[in-house]
């Protein structure tokens, strides 16, 4: 397993809802990855049931989006989003 170091909201909570909506988020397919252009970045969405990690952070997630650079080794990042899509936690991913 990866190791995620929790970062607060590294700057997501800015434009998450800028980019994304529920609608959007509940359409994507889990861990069908898609490239971003407004990103410049890889985006996934995964599974909340095997990604959630609510007693790490103490908050409910309903969401959770992985943005990654295929050639960029240190750009990986696990946002979790409640369900009005503000950021719970980001998790520097390793």
């Amino acid at each position: 397993m990866a190791g995620h170091l929790p970062i607060g909201q590294a700057g997501f909570d800015l434009c998450i809802k800028k980019i994304f909506s529920k609608k959007k988020i509940k359409e994507m397919i889990d861990f069908e990855r898609s490239f971003d252009e407004k990103l410049g970045c890889m985006v996934q969405k995964l599974p909340v049931n095997e990604y959630r990690m609510d007693e790490e952070h103490g908050k409910k997630d309903f969401f959770v989006i992985y943005f990654y650079k295929n050639d960029i080794d240190n750009y990986s990042y696990e946002v979790h989003l409640d369900k009005e899509l503000n950021v719970n936690e980001v998790y520097l991913v390793m």
